[in-house]
């Protein structure tokens, strides 16, 4: 695919490769010791929020755009959006890994604040988002029929964090919580059309 990207996308992307590479490859030292991006305190789930967010909305929105830098109000606030709601989606995957990162000694939100906390910071992340999806309803730069679908996917999403501990099979974190962003996708494309 590197092939049919432009030049300037290609120097857009290559931050997003060096987190992705780092994110677990240990180059870095922490205490005389090597580490990937991923141990260091807080920043995993920020590091996979920039990335996803990235990836899905900027690259494909700059990829079909002329100008490189022709960001209007919109497209922050998709990217903004993006970003809040892969980091409510990521925070449950914290919570699922505890008894892992603890081990490791690796400090994480739900570690530091507890599950319940946690839980409640990703709900509140998702009412973020549904209040910006509402503000660009009423800049007319999304349809209501997108809005509708939007505000059911976050309501189901929302149900599903509410359930999530570090006892949930894997299947509820990999299948239900990740599979949020499918649903987000078919609830828009099914209001649409």
């Amino acid at each position: 695919m590197l092939f049919f990207l432009s030049f300037q996308l290609l120097k857009f992307i290559a931050p997003l490769a060096f987190l992705s590479i780092f994110y677990v490859v240990p180059f870095f030292n922490l205490n005389g010791k090597k580490i990937a991006l991923r141990n260091y305190p807080y920043i995993k789930i920020i590091i996979i929020a920039i990335v996803w967010s990235f990836v899905t909305t900027a690259l494909p929105f700059l990829n079909h755009s002329n100008d490189m830098f022709d960001y209007n109000q919109n497209f922050i606030l998709l990217i903004t959006e993006q970003f809040l709601f892969i980091l409510a989606i990521t925070l449950p995957f914290d919570i699922r890994d505890l008894r892992y990162d603890l081990a490791a000694n690796v400090k994480t939100i739900p570690a530091k604040i507890g599950v319940k906390k946690t839980i409640v910071l990703s709900e509140l992340l998702l009412v973020v988002f549904m209040i910006l999806k509402y503000y660009q309803l009423n800049l007319n730069h999304i349809s209501y029929e997108q809005f509708t679908a939007t505000s059911i996917a976050l309501f189901i999403t929302g149900i599903l964090i509410a359930f999530s501990s570090p006892k949930r099979p894997e299947l509820f974190f990999s299948g239900l919580i990740e599979g949020t962003m499918v649903l987000m996708y078919l609830a828009v494309l099914i209001f649409e059309y």
